[in-house]
């Protein structure tokens, strides 16, 4: 008599990925008198310590949201109406996040 036995293993639960939220905002800034930000609809790129990328979208009202793991991230931005999309706009500085935190940035376009 030939038995099959099964065991059963537990692969227990997927490990948890600590995030946070980055919001934020994409403006044009500068520019002639009275020089008044305005939105800019648009790509959001974070990148982390390790160069890993994340990306988000900014609507007509340059707002975006993207939930992201803990870390430090240099944030950019490219609009299509801002010099073709062809330039990175870059935040104030890097940001750090900690769990279940929001970070509010603004992503700056310098008009001249």
């Amino acid at each position: 008599m030939l038995a099959f036995f099964l065991a059963s293993t537990s692969c227990g639960a997927a490990p948890t990925v600590e995030t946070g939220v980055v919001q934020g905002r994409l403006e044009a800034v500068g520019g002639p008198p009275p020089g008044t930000p305005r939105p800019l609809k648009g790509s959001i790129t974070l990148r982390d310590s390790d160069g890993t990328i994340f990306t988000a979208t900014a609507g007509s009202d340059g707002v975006f949201l993207v939930r992201v793991p803990i870390g430090t991230y240099a944030i950019t931005g490219r609009s299509p109406v801002y010099d073709s999309g062809n330039v990175d706009c870059p935040s104030s500085g890097p940001v750090t996040l900690t769990v279940g935190a929001t970070i509010r940035v603004l992503v700056a376009c310098q008009e001249s």
